[in-house]
């Protein structure tokens, strides 16, 4: 099994500005050219399991969200 250290080596080698937000999670970004596309976020704990409920959560919030946006209605409540 691969450990935490190469894997991190790993991100490094294809996000040069691999973000370390502690206790093993870390941000990269996505460009095309100068251009960000997209925000991956990496989690080299063991927890994957308990955090799939609240991950699927999460996008349907997000895609519910976009929903409403498009059709005119906002997402969000209160400032």
């Amino acid at each position: 099994m691969i450990n935490a250290q190469r894997v991190e080596a790993i991100l490094r080698g294809r996000y040069p500005d691999l973000e370390d937000l502690g206790r093993g999670v870390f941000r990269g970004v996505d460009r095309f050219g100068t251009r960000e596309y997209a925000i991956r976020y990496f989690d080299l704990n063991d927890r994957l399991a308990a955090m799939v409920p609240m991950l699927k959560r999460y996008q349907e919030e997000v895609r519910g969200g976009r929903a409403k946006s498009d059709s005119g209605i906002s997402g969000t409540t209160g400032a």
